[in-house]
């Protein structure tokens, strides 16, 4: 559909001007169409006779009852372009597509039925053609591709035998949340730790032994980490270590009503340290358009029911962060 409109309006343009110059069949285009005559070129005029027939795109594929422009070009035996509404236009399979507007140059063709056929343009005895595939329907665009990943928290440490859960954020080269992509997880040191559960961007893992860690996720080719600190036995708290924030990540995803979104809440003290082993609890501020499906301590995973947006809020301690899931 682009194609057809790229070529009318060039049409139109050129059209317009060869208007300002003299009118009648074979008529050149101004200088700044055609360019500079040489000496030994037709004079002004006088154009010469069409030599040939130049039907764009070559190729065009729309799917049926779609529409599709060509536009034919003109021009004499010196290459100079040439103007005239004496074109005749056909289509070799009338089944495939039908013509549905002549401008002169330029011709507009309704897709009729899936298949092939040529496009003809024919001016005084000379002629060209382009191709016209028709679909039953195009392809979706791609869809956009992982190009960085994120785990939050980016470090945690955790008693030996216990738990820790972490995140992967996706985005696409333009920073937009991606969701429903498939993440693998890995742990660089499995005597430290292992994955126990996995569920899409969200990871439990197990300790085992003391000592650090990687904890991997990659989706698409790309991959982002984290570092796990195991320890034998828990320092003692410090002091103020209660919650002081609550950041919710992704701060905005979209799904499409009846898929899951994951989100996970940081925990930080009051000096910027990360917390865990906090309760949390979550919810959505609409519940006709989310709901909780299921909560892992600092993780939540949320089905969409409808289209609508929501709030996905934790909180823990008092404290609360949010963020947006919007439902199409």
């Amino acid at each position: 559909m682009r194609q057809m409109l790229a070529a009318f309006i060039a049409a139109l343009a050129i059209t317009a001007a060869a208007c300002s110059d003299e009118t009648g069949p074979n008529r050149r285009l101004s200088p700044t169409l055609a360019g500079d005559s040489s000496g030994d070129s037709t004079p002004p005029g006088k154009p010469g006779p069409v030599a040939s027939v130049t039907v764009t795109p070559a190729l065009d594929t729309v799917a049926v009852r779609d529409s599709a422009g060509f536009f034919a070009t003109l021009r004499d035996a010196q290459g100079n372009l040439i103007s005239d509404s004496h074109v005749k236009w056909t289509v070799a399979d009338s089944t495939v597509a039908r013509i549905e507007g002549e401008f002169g140059q330029s011709v507009i063709l309704r897709a009729l039925r899936s298949g092939s056929t040529l496009v003809t343009a024919k001016s005084h005895g000379k002629r060209g053609s382009a191709e016209l595939v028709v679909v039953e329907s195009l392809p979706p665009p791609p869809p956009d591709s992982v190009a960085s990943v994120t785990v939050t928290p980016a470090a945690d440490t955790v008693v030996r035998g216990d738990s820790a859960i972490f995140f992967a954020l996706l985005r696409d080269a333009r920073g937009d949340t991606l969701s429903g992509r498939p993440v693998t997880w890995s742990v660089s040191d499995s005597t430290v730790a292992h994955v126990e559960a996995a569920f899409g961007q969200t990871v439990v893992i197990r300790t085992s032994g003391a000592g650090f860690a990687l904890i991997t996720a990659t989706s698409e080719g790309k991959s982002g980490s984290a570092q796990l600190s195991v320890t034998d036995s828990a320092p003692p708290p410090p002091p103020n270590d209660s919650v002081a924030t609550v950041s919710v990540t992704p701060d905005t995803a979209v799904v499409a009503a009846g898929d899951t979104a994951r989100f996970f809440a940081t925990l930080r003290d009051a000096g910027g340290n990360i917390l865990s082993g906090r309760p949390v609890a979550w919810s959505v501020s609409d519940s006709t358009v989310a709901s909780v499906e299921a909560v892992a301590g600092q993780s939540v995973v949320i089905r969409a029911l409808r289209s609508g947006s929501s709030l996905v809020t934790a909180v823990s301690e008092g404290t609360s962060g949010s963020g947006s899931l919007f439902v199409r």
